[in-house]
């Protein structure tokens, strides 16, 4: 039991309500259409792997663009400082304060190095305790890959062509995401990978078809995962911006704008449900969803306490984090009963 405690704590598997949730909704529309439900359970296993690799391999490139720069700099100034003090020592007065003060530049000057790894959401832990090397963690990711690669691979052998497609396009999209925050394409993706990407391939493997209202109803779904991933991204507006990350909450230039833009990707999802529903792509029924309003409101109002306040730790976070995963959570169960 302890070690699938820690293979969860590495592989950050905090995050997999989102995909689960995505597929839960995907999964119901192709029950309510006779699709096949052990198709769709199997689908299941290979999305959490996926999503467990992703997030472990995300953690991978993180390290090794920061850490050993940060190693390899720490050693470089030991040896600088190490002369530079004595140095100074030998030309001054025989004071040893400045001495001191050397230990304190080279404190000051890790301690910024390591500010470009977020330690608040839990990432890289198991790497920087020395509880994993990175060669145990690629093999990790090779095995989660590799269950995800063989389910496709089985449904590519029942569907063809259809199934390699969305399977090569969701592993591209998520090799690529690594890099994305630097590109400004970070929600692009994720809301592309856990909404029409995911909820296409779910269906189709139930069902053998696709399905118009599904994929409408994915761009609502895939607002409300931009929802989650932007939430994470606001939270950590100033490291990221640090970084040099261009995230949605970064691009708009400040915390401010940032909220601003928070409000209306939540009108984004309301008004994508009115289009289909007056456009009668959606039956009335679909009505219901509306209701989810009410806690995406709550998630304006929590984010609205960040824009001058930082998170301490990792528990803060998380904490941070649960009001628009509960506002996920209802959206996506008024969208199941809708179905019905």
């Amino acid at each position: 039991m302890d070690k699938l405690r820690l293979f969860f704590e590495y592989t950050r598997a905090y995050a997999l309500p989102m995909s689960v949730t995505a597929w839960a909704v995907a999964f119901s529309f192709g029950i309510s259409n006779n699709g096949n439900i052990l198709y769709g359970i199997i689908a299941l296993f290979a999305i959490m792997c996926a999503h467990l690799g992703a997030n472990l391999f995300d953690d991978i490139i993180d390290y090794k663009k920061y850490c050993p720069r940060k190693i390899r700099d720490k050693e470089q100034s030991d040896v600088n400082e190490f002369f530079e003090c004595h140095i100074e020592k030998v030309s001054s007065d025989g004071s040893k304060a400045r001495g001191g003060n050397c230990d304190t530049r080279l404190d000051l000057k890790s301690q910024k190095k390591e500010q470009k790894i977020n330690l608040k959401k839990g990432k890289c832990k198991c790497f920087l305790n020395g509880e994993l090397s990175v060669g145990q963690a690629f093999k990790i990711c090779f095995l989660l890959f590799g269950f995800a690669a063989l389910t496709g691979l089985f449904f590519a052998g029942i569907y063809k062509l259809s199934i390699l497609i969305i399977m090569g396009i969701t592993g591209i999209l998520c090799l690529l995401y690594p890099v994305s925050g630097y590109l400004g394409l970070s929600e692009i993706i994720i809301g592309t990978i856990f909404s029409p990407l995911l909820f296409t391939g779910v269906y189709y493997v139930m069902t053998g078809m696709l399905s118009a209202k599904l994929l409408l109803l994915s761009v609502s779904f895939a607002l409300v995962t931009v929802c989650l991933l932007y939430t994470d991204f606001y939270l950590d507006y100033n490291t990221d911006k640090e970084a040099g990350k261009k995230t949605l909450p970064v691009l708009c230039t400040s915390k401010q704008n940032a909220y601003y833009f928070y409000i209306f990707i939540i009108f984004l999802i309301y008004a994508n449900l009115f289009i289909g529903i007056h456009g009668h792509v959606f039956p009335l029924k679909y009505s219901i969803i509306f209701l989810s309003v009410f806690p995406a409101l709550s998630t304006i109002g929590r984010l609205q306490k960040y824009i001058d306040k930082e998170i301490k730790d990792e528990k803060e976070f998380l904490g941070a984090m649960n009001n628009v995963q509960k506002f996920a959570g209802i959206f996506a169960i008024l969208c199941i009963i809708s179905f019905f």
